[in-house]
C-alpha cells in the first residue's frame, strides 16, 4: 500500500513537471512572435533575412523530430527531453548574445533543433505515464498548457521588451528554460519509467487511416495558425488597430482554445469522435480565416479570431488522440512524423500564402483557407474508406 501511494505520488510530480516543461517550451517560441522580427531588423537584418530567421525554426525542427523519434523508440523519452532543454536553454541565450544577424540565424537553427527533440519527447513522456482512460483527458491538458503559453507568452515578451529591451527578455526567457532544465534533471528520478517499448520495433511503420487523418489536420492548423500570425497584424494595422488591440485579437484567439480544450473531454467527447473533432475545428478555423479580411473594428476581429481559437481548440486534443492510435512499439516515429507535419505546416503555407498575395493580389487568409478546404474532403473519404 505504502509502495503504490509513493508511485501514485511520484506519477503525480512527474506530471506536473512535464506539464512544465511544456508551458515554458511553448511560452519561449510564442513569446518571440512579437519581438523576433523586430529584433531582427534592429540587428539589421533585411526583409528576406527577417523571414529566413523566422522560418529557419520550422525546417530544423524536421530534423530534432526525426531524431527524437528515433531515440524514444530504441531507449525512451528521458534523453531527448534532457538534451532539448539543454540546447534550447543555451540557444535562448545565444539570443540575447548575438552580434549580428548571422549568428542569429545560426542560433535560431539550433533552437528549432532542440524544440524538434523536445516537443515530441513531451508527448510520449506524458502519454506513456498515464492509463488509456485518462488519454483523453491528458491530451486536452496537453493542449490547455500550450494555449495558457500562447496566451502569455506574447503579453509578457511584448510589455517587457517594451520596458527593458531584446537582450533582456531573452536573458529573461533563457533563465527559465535553465531553471527547467535543473527541476528536470532533479525530478526525473521520480518519473514513473516508460510503458512503451524500449527497443526498436522489428515491423517496419504503418501509417494507419487514423495516423494519416492526424497528420492531415495539424498541417492545416498549424497552417493556418501560421497564416493568422503573419498577416492579422498587418490587416489590423491597415484598418487603424494599434498593437494592444491586435494583442487582444490574439489573447481570444488563446483564450477560446484554451476553453474548448478544457470543455471538450467533459461535454462533447463522448459524443463526437476524434475525426469528426477533427473536421468540426478545421470548419471553423476555416470559417474564420474566410471572414478576417472583412472585419472592420476590434470588436470584429476580436470575434473573428475568437471562432478561430474555438476550431483551433477542438481541433488539438482530437489530432492527438488519433496520433496515439499506432503502434506502441513505433510511437515515436510516428509522434515525430505528426510534429513533422505540423512544422511543415507553418513552414509551407504561409510563404506560400505571401507569395500568391505579392504577385498575385490573392489574400493570404483565402490561400490558407483553400488548403484546408481541400483536406477536410480529404479526411472525409479516408475515414469512410477505413470504415468501408
Amino acid at each position: 500500500m505504502v509502495g503504490d501511494a509513493r508511485m501514485e505520488k511520484n506519477a503525480s510530480t512527474g506530471m506536473a513537471v512535464l506539464y512544465f516543461v511544456v508551458f515554458v517550451s511553448f511560452l519561449d517560441t510564442h513569446a518571440q512572435m512579437p519581438i523576433l522580427a523586430s529584433y531582427s531588423s534592429e540587428l539589421g537584418a533585411t526583409p528576406f533575412v527577417i523571414g529566413l530567421i523566422v522560418g529557419i525554426y520550422s525546417f530544423t525542427s524536421i530534423i530534432g523530430n526525426g531524431v527524437s523519434g528515433v531515440v524514444i523508440d530504441r531507449s525512451g523519452w528521458r534523453l531527448p527531453l534532457v538534451v532539448g532543454l539543454l540546447f534550447a536553454s543555451i540557444s535562448l541565450f545565444g539570443y540575447a548574445l548575438a552580434p549580428d544577424t548571422s549568428t542569429l540565424l545560426a542560433v535560431r537553427a539550433v533552437h528549432g533543433i532542440a524544440g524538434g527533440l523536445l516537443i515530441p519527447a513531451t508527448l510520449m513522456a506524458i502519454s506513456s505515464i498515464c492509463d488509456p482512460e485518462e488519454l483523453r483527458g491528458r491530451m486536452a491538458r496537453y493542449g490547455v498548457v500550450i494555449g495558457t503559453a500562447a496566451f502569455l507568452g506574447p503579453m509578457f515578451a511584448g510589455m517587457f521588451a517594451s520596458a527593458e529591451g531584446f537582450r533582456s527578455t531573452y536573458l529573461v526567457l533563457a533563465t527559465l528554460m535553465m531553471i527547467c532544465f535543473v527541476i528536470v534533471l532533479i525530478s526525473l528520478r521520480l518519473i514513473p519509467c516508460d510503458k512503451g517499448i524500449k527497443k526498436v520495433a522489428s515491423t517496419p511503420l504503418r501509417f494507419t487511416p487514423f495516423l494519416i487523418i492526424s497528420f492531415l489536420a495539424a498541417f492545416a492548423t498549424m497552417g493556418a495558425t501560421g497564416t493568422l500570425v503573419s498577416h492579422v497584424p498587418v490587416h489590423g494595422a491597415s484598418i487603424g488597430l494599434d498593437s494592444a488591440r491586435i494583442g487582444m485579437a490574439f489573447g481570444s484567439f488563446a483564450l477560446l482554445a484554451i476553453i474548448t480544450q478544457m470543455a471538450w473531454p467533459r461535454l462533447i467527447a463522448k459524443r463526437v469522435t476524434p475525426i469528426y473533432g477533427c473536421i468540426t475545428g478545421i470548419i471553423f478555423m476555416a470559417m474564420a480565416l474566410a471572414t478576417v479580411p472583412f472585419t472592420s473594428s476590434s470588436i470584429t476581429l476580436v470575434l473573428c479570431m475568437a471562432l478561430f481559437g474555438t476550431g483551433f481548440g477542438t481541433v488539438f486534443p482530437n489530432m492527438l488522440m488519433l496520433v496515439h492510435s499506432g503502434e506502441v512499439g513505433n510511437r515515436g516515429r510516428m509522434m515525430a512524423v505528426f510534429f513533422v507535419f505540423y512544422s511543415l505546416g507553418v513552414a509551407i503555407v504561409p510563404p506560400v500564402a505571401g507569395y500568391l498575395y505579392q504577385y498575385q493580389g490573392l489574400i493570404p487568409t483565402f490561400t490558407s483557407m483553400a488548403f484546408c478546404i481541400v483536406i477536410v474532403p480529404s479526411i472525409i473519404l479516408i475515414s469512410r474508406r477505413y470504415q468501408g
